[in-house]
């Protein structure tokens, strides 16, 4: 006799799937997922996540907000929504997302880095800096905001710094 997969087993097959670069079949695991555990926060974020990476960006922050409602202690849900919100040109809503998950988490690189993004897409070139000497601080091994913090000291006509 057969018998269905669990919700755990959904979700392990969906993240192998995710690291193996399957995404349809991991889409497929986390939706069969959410058939049986619809109250999953972490099925709702993968489908959000999963969504983003393909281009269907509000379906990706309607899931990740359902994952939010579910569990509203996890940073990365609010890191990830306000990638989708910045996607869609929601500034002021994804910076809110991101300073939700710095409360919730004040040295989550991810978020302050995608903050430090957006606030240098809306020219506010400080703040940016403030964000990528934080991340730097805490870990300066990681490649991006080195990168995007010389790019605000350039802009901000600061070049010996930023070399």
């Amino acid at each position: 006799m057969y018998s269905s997969p669990s919700p755990q087993a959904l979700l392990q097959t969906g993240f192998q799937r995710l690291q193996q670069g399957r995404v349809e079949e991991a889409w497929n695991a986390f939706q069969a997922l959410l058939r049986l555990d619809p109250n999953s926060a972490v099925g709702h974020h993968m489908v959000g996540l999963i969504a983003l990476r393909t281009s269907r960006l509000e379906m990706g922050v309607e899931s990740l907000r359902r994952s939010i409602a579910l569990d509203p202690a996890d940073p990365s849900a609010y890191s990830n929504l306000g990638n989708g919100l910045r996607d869609l040109g929601r500034d002021d809503e994804a910076l809110k997302a991101y300073d939700t998950a710095l409360a919730l988490a004040p040295s989550f690189l991810d978020a302050l880095n995608n903050r430090a993004v957006l606030l240098t897409r809306l020219g506010r070139f400080e703040e940016a800096l403030a964000d990528y000497d934080r991340a730097l601080a805490q870990d300066g091994r990681i490649a991006s905001p080195p990168n995007n913090r010389a790019n605000v000291l350039r802009i901000l006509g600061r070049h010996a710094e930023a070399l």
